[in-house]
């Protein structure tokens, strides 16, 4: 079927050129300033640094759909295959990996960031900008098909935002609403 023909094109990782494309966003979107647009937040928790993803159908609703696509392959009987040998684990940072997140069960695109001991890597998920430790077993190779929608996670922060009482970090409790409620 439809997946079957993903396997007979497998290739572990993608050429350099691949992974560039994959983490360039081609299309920007806070490249310049006074840019409007619709975003979702969806990691950090302070204003100098947090990650959006843009909505719309070039970005968040383009992300569902490869999720769901991803899903379907790797949590069948082909994405068994891609599961990452104990012995191939990638120790190289920036290596393109697929992790089985345990809390939905769902997987996520991701690039090792660095290995912590001898089962667990620590990932950078390309899509939503969060930071997560994981088992080796866990991992899966990720499939060049999945390589065509760039990373959707945009770093941001906002300039100029200060502490009222002029120290140089924010307290939790001013943590603002809009972390909080994640959009």
């Amino acid at each position: 079927g439809f997946y079957d023909a993903y396997a007979k094109e497998f290739e572990p990782f993608s050429s350099p050129e691949d992974l560039k494309n994959l983490l360039e966003n081609e299309k920007g979107f806070f490249n310049f300033t006074r840019q409007h647009g619709k975003i979702f937040v969806t990691a950090g928790a302070f204003y100098q640094k947090f990650w959006v993803i843009k909505r719309g159908k070039d970005n968040s609703e383009a992300l569902d759909e490869m999720m769901d696509r991803m899903l379907e392959f790797y949590g069948g009987e082909i994405g068994k295959r891609f599961l990452i040998p104990k012995e191939n684990t990638p120790n190289i940072p920036g290596s393109p990996v697929v992790a089985l997140y345990p809390q939905d069960m769902n997987f996520y695109r991701a690039i090792v960031i660095s290995r912590e001991d001898v089962q667990n890597v620590k990932i950078f998920y390309i899509d939503y900008g969060t930071n997560d430790s994981v088992s080796l077993y866990s991992l899966y190779y990720l499939h060049r098909k999945f390589f065509d929608l760039p990373a959707q996670a945009i770093k941001c922060s906002l300039h100029g935002i200060r502490p009222v009482n002029k120290k140089t970090s924010w307290p939790k409790s001013d943590t603002p609403t809009i972390f909080e409620h994640g959009s």
